[in-house]
C-alpha cells in the first residue's frame, strides 16, 4: 500500500510527500509505543517532527526534541529503534520531499513490532483517500 502512494506522489487523486510522511510518523509512534513504553524521548522527536510539518513547532524544537532521542538511544541497550526515530524525524523535517524513502523504512521498522492490520488503520487515518480493500475473501 506505502509502497503503490510513494510511486503515485504527485498524481491527482493520491497522497502527497507531506501526508505519507505523517502516516509514518504514526507508525513510528506506535511502533515505539510498544518498544519503549517507559522512555518518551525518541516519541516526543517524532511528535514534534510532526508538528513542524504541520507549522505548529519550529525547527529547532524539531532539533532538541531529536538530540534527546539520540541521547535516549546511546543510554539505552539495543535502542536502534530510538535512534532510527531520531533520524526519520530529524530527516523528515528538513529534507521532505525525499522523506517519502525514510517514511518506507520507518513503517518497515514499526511493522515487526505493530500488527499490519493496526498499521493499516493509522495509515488509512492520515491518507483517508486510499481505496478500502476487503482481505477477509
Amino acid at each position: 500500500m506505502v509502497w503503490l502512494c510513494m510511486q503515485m506522489v504527485g498524481c491527482e487523486g493520491w497522497p502527497d510527500n507531506k501526508q505519507l510522511i505523517c502516516a509514518a510518523y504514526a507508525c513510528t509512534e506506535a511502533a515505539l509505543q510498544v518498544t519503549f513504553p517507559d522512555e518518551h524521548r525518541p516519541l516526543i522527536a517524532i511528535r514534534t517532527a510532526r508538528a513542524c510539518l504541520k507549522g505548529e513547532a519550529a525547527l529547532r524544537e524539531v532539533k532538541k526534541a531529536v538530540d534527546g532521542s539520540f541521547d535516549a538511544a546511546i543510554e539505552i541497550t539495543g535502542a536502534a529503534d530510538a535512534y532510527t526515530a531520531a533520524c526519520f524525524a530529524d530527516y523528515a523535517v528538513r529534507y521532505p520531499e525525499e522523506a517519502v524513502y525514510c517514511a518506507d523504512a520507518a513503517m518497515c521498522e514499526a511493522a515487526r513490532v505493530v500488527s499490519q492490520k493496526d498499521l493499516a488503520s493509522l495509515i488509512r487515518k492520515e491518507i483517508p483517500c486510499l481505496p478500502q480493500l476487503n482481505m477477509e475473501e
